[in-house]
């Protein structure tokens, strides 16, 4: 009676971590989605620019539009387990850092 229990227990387990991972990537991928779309403007951007090789655009907004293709890469390993982020939250956040 203890190895069925046992299988059924490991079964839970691997269904619910798989359900966990799925959410997990699901919102890594809202995630670059969401920065998509302010980088596929500053390309077209920069796109629009080189194909006039005009000077109507200012350093400042070729330079926004750049800034926009680089990726911070954080490697520090937190101590604690970060508390829960709403995605509605984080894009709130990511809207106001590039209407700004």
């Amino acid at each position: 009676s203890a190895v069925p229990s046992f299988l059924c227990q490991v079964s839970a387990w691997l269904l619910i971590n798989s359900a966990k991972k799925e959410h997990i990537m699901s919102a890594s991928l809202n995630m670059q989605n969401l920065h998509n779309i302010w980088r596929k403007v500053a390309y077209a951007s920069l796109l629009q620019y080189w194909c006039q090789a005009t000077t109507q655009y200012t350093s400042t907004t070729l330079r926004r539009a750049t800034k926009l293709f680089c990726i911070d890469v954080d490697t520090k390993l937190l101590s604690e387990v970060p508390s829960r982020k709403f995605f509605a939250d984080i894009l709130k956040q990511v809207i106001v850092k590039h209407v700004t």
